[in-house]
C-alpha cells in the first residue's frame, strides 16, 4: 500500500517527466504531430525569471522546474523554463508566464553528451531524451542535490508581491 509520501513522490516524478517531455518535444513536431496538451490553471500567475549559474558560470540549456509543494491549484501541473546562453530563464505554466502563488521545490537539470555539448533529439533515428539517457548517450551535468526531485534542497515561496528575479548560484561541491 502506498503511503501519502510515496504518492507525493510519484506525482513529483510525473511532473518532472512531463516538464522534460514538454522541453523535448517543443518545436520538434510537424503538421502531423499530435498537439501538446494545454495545461492551464485558473487564477493569476506570478511572473518568475532569473539566472542559473554553476560555480559562478551561467548554465545554458538547463531545464528549470518549479514543483508545487502541497496540493496544487486545479489544472496546475508544474512550471518550467529553459536557460539561454546567459543562464537566464523565464518560467511558464501552460500558456501563462510565471506560476501560481505557493511553496515550490525547485529542480534544475541539464542533460548533455559526454563531451558536454547539449543533446539534440534525432527523430529520424528514433532517439529521444529518455532513450539517450538510458543508453548512456547523455548524462546529468547538474549535481543531484539540485537535479533530483527527491534530493533537491532548492525551494522558494512565491507570493503575489514578489518582484525580484529568482537567481540560483549552484555549487558542484
Amino acid at each position: 500500500m502506498l503511503t501519502q509520501g510515496d504518492s507525493k513522490m510519484i506525482w513529483q516524478r510525473i511532473a518532472v517527466w512531463i516538464g522534460i517531455g514538454v522541453f523535448a518535444f517543443a518545436g520538434c513536431g510537424g503538421p502531423t504531430s499530435p498537439p501538446i496538451p494545454k495545461l492551464n490553471f485558473k487564477g493569476d500567475a506570478i511572473p518568475v525569471s532569473g539566472t542559473i549559474k554553476l560555480n559562478g558560470e551561467p548554465v545554458s540549456g538547463a531545464s528549470v522546474m518549479f514543483l508545487f509543494d502541497g496540493k496544487p491549484p486545479e489544472g496546475f501541473v508544474g512550471s518550467t523554463g529553459v536557460t539561454d546562453s546567459s543562464g537566464r530563464y523565464v518560467l511558464r505554466s501552460g500558456e501563462k508566464t510565471g506560476a501560481p502563488a505557493g511553496r515550490y521545490k525547485v529542480v534544475i537539470s541539464r542533460m548533455a553528451t559526454p563531451d558536454g555539448s547539449p543533446f539534440k533529439e534525432d527523430r529520424e533515428k528514433g532517439i529521444d531524451l529518455e532513450q539517450a539517457r538510458l543508453s548512456g548517450m547523455i548524462k546529468e551535468t547538474i549535481p543531484p542535490k539540485y537535479s533530483d526531485p527527491q534530493r533537491t534542497d532548492l525551494s522558494i515561496e512565491l507570493t503575489p508581491d514578489r518582484k525580484d528575479p529568482i537567481d540560483f548560484d549552484l555549487k558542484s561541491k
